[in-house]
Formats: C-alpha cells, sequence, structure tokens
C-alpha cells in the first residue's frame, strides 16, 4: 500500500477526483465558447435583418441591437413623407444665395447597434482563447503522467482565463442593463434608432425589457455566471491540492528517499551498512 502511494505521488500529481472536476469544467468551458461562437456569428453575418422579423418584440431587438445598418449596406433611407417636398430657389430681389433642392436623407443611429457589434466581436476573440486553454486542459486531465510544474502553470492560466470571462461578462451585462434609461418607452426605442418606418402599436408601453432580457444573456442567464464564478473557486483549490502533493512527492523522494528492502546477500564482518534515509550506519558484529 505504501508503494503504491508513492507510485502515485510520482507520476500524478492530481488525484482522480481532481482530474475528473477539472476535466468537467474544461468542457463546460468549451460548450459556453461554442454557444458564444454560434450566436456571435449571426451577429456578425448580418442575419438579423429587420425585414425577416415576424413580431413586434423581434423587431423592436434587431433594430436597436441585433442588426447594423452601416456594417451590412444600409446605412441611409429615403422617407416617403418627404419625397414631395419641395424648397422655392425665388429669392425675391433680395441678395439671398437660394437654396439648393436636394432630396433630403434621413440617417439611421446606429451607435448602440455598433457597439454591440464590436462587444460581440471582442466577446468572440475572448472566448475563442478561452475555448483553446479548455482544449488544452481537458487533453492535459486525460494523461496518465504529467509533469507537476506544467499542471501547475497550466492550471494557474486557466484559472485567470476564468476571471477574465467572469469580469468581461459582468461588466457587459451592467452596461447594457444601463440602457433601460435610453429605452423606457418602445418610441424611445425607434427614435434612438432611426427607424421611421417602423409600425408600433403602442409607442407609450415599457421597453426596458429589451437590455434587460439582452443584459441577462451577457450574463448568461445568470446561472452560467454563478457557474463560472463557482469554476474559479473549484480550479483554485485543484491548484492547492496538486502544490500540496507536489510538496509531499518532494518531501518523501527529495528528502528522505525510499528505505528498500532487506538484502539477502551475506554480510562480510566487520563492514558498515546503513539505509538511504538514515542518518547513522550501524556495525555488523561478527556474531552475526
Amino acid at each position: 500500500m505504501i508503494h503504491k502511494e508513492q507510485e502515485e505521488l510520482r507520476t500524478t500529481p492530481i488525484s482522480q477526483h481532481d482530474k475528473k472536476k477539472c476535466g468537467m469544467i474544461a468542457v463546460a468551458a468549451i460548450v459556453q465558447s461554442v454557444a458564444v461562437f454560434a450566436l456571435g456569428a449571426t451577429v456578425l453575418g448580418c442575419m438579423w435583418s429587420v425585414d425577416r422579423a415576424l413580431f413586434e418584440f423581434d423587431t423592436l431587438a434587431r433594430v436597436m441591437y441585433l442588426y447594423d445598418p452601416e456594417a451590412c449596406g444600409h446605412g441611409s433611407t429615403n422617407p416617403r413623407t418627404f419625397h414631395e417636398l419641395v424648397l422655392s430657389n425665388d429669392t425675391r430681389g433680395f441678395t439671398v444665395v437660394p437654396i439648393k433642392r436636394l432630396p433630403p436623407v434621413a440617417t439611421k443611429s446606429t451607435r448602440l447597434a455598433a457597439e454591440m457589434r464590436r462587444h460581440v466581436t471582442g466577446s468572440i476573440v475572448l472566448h475563442g482563447i478561452w475555448f483553446l486553454l479548455s482544449v488544452y486542459i481537458r487533453c492535459l486531465c486525460g494523461f496518465k503522467s504529467v509533469n507537476v510544474s506544467v499542471l501547475r502553470y497550466s492550471l494557474i492560466v486557466f484559472f485567470w482565463s476564468f476571471v477574465v470571462i467572469c469580469i468581461f461578462d459582468t461588466s457587459m451585462g451592467i452596461v447594457y442593463i444601463a440602457h433601460v434609461q435610453q429605452s423606457l418607452t418602445i418610441g424611445m426605442i425607434v427614435r434612438y434608432s432611426g427607424w421611421l418606418r417602423l409600425k408600433i402599436s403602442n409607442y407609450e408601453d415599457f421597453g426596458g425589457w429589451l437590455p434587460l432580457a439582452l443584459g441577462g444573456c451577457w450574463l448568461k442567464g445568470a446561472a452560467l455566471a454563478a457557474l463560472n464564478f463557482y469554476c474559479c473557486g473549484v480550479i483554485r483549490a485543484i491548484k492547492r491540492n496538486v502544490s500540496a502533493r507536489d510538496y509531499r512527492r518532494r518531501l518523501v523522494f527529495d528528502v528522505n528517499e525510499p528505505i528498500p528492502e532487506p538484502l539477502n546477500a551475506t554480510f562480510e564482518k566487520g563492514a558498515l551498512y546503513y539505509r538511504l534515509g538514515e542518518e547513522k550506519p550501524f556495525k555488523i558484529n561478527s556474531s552475526d
């Protein structure tokens, strides 16, 4: 039993229980990253066109956040109500520069949608790095024998990647929840977005649910955000366990060498013998 424990300390600086937990955490991070890639691709790929919206809340979400007209090739529109506007160029004898008749153009405000696009790009980059680290940790935990220094530093990097993701998701959730002040009514959403042709049933209805819902999405439904914070503590505990097992390994093999089995060979009379780990040798008497 002692030799088995010593051999385990020599080859695996992480216990089987911690190895399973670390592998499950890595799989959870991989699944979250893949989900972020899929949803981010729909935003960057301009798949949330306003023309395809079926419901009113769907339309509001698209014009406020999900669809950026400037990035997707629809930066301006000519409202029909202004097409018949005619400005006279008659100065009536005064020295006034006449107004040149130009078709009026109403430009959509895409500030929130453009910010959303930049934030999604940053999220994909961070989750891409997190995905690669998670795959690496998952493979590392699957090995039977791992160098203790490599494992310890890998867990440190993996821990801080979780911290960065948690901070980023929390900050983005707070930023988008703060947009409630710009969407107290549905009319404010339409006005800020600049989509003058939208037909809404009631412009006085509360529209703050939209940034609240999107803030919850950035927090990954709050449940996944809490899970990520919990995983930070678990990874930190695993790293401490690895350090403790490494200390035991060095204490056993570097300071106190393992005691070998007794030799069956005939001892010479008067010779001094000692086992590894003993400070003083003992003498074989002639009577032995």
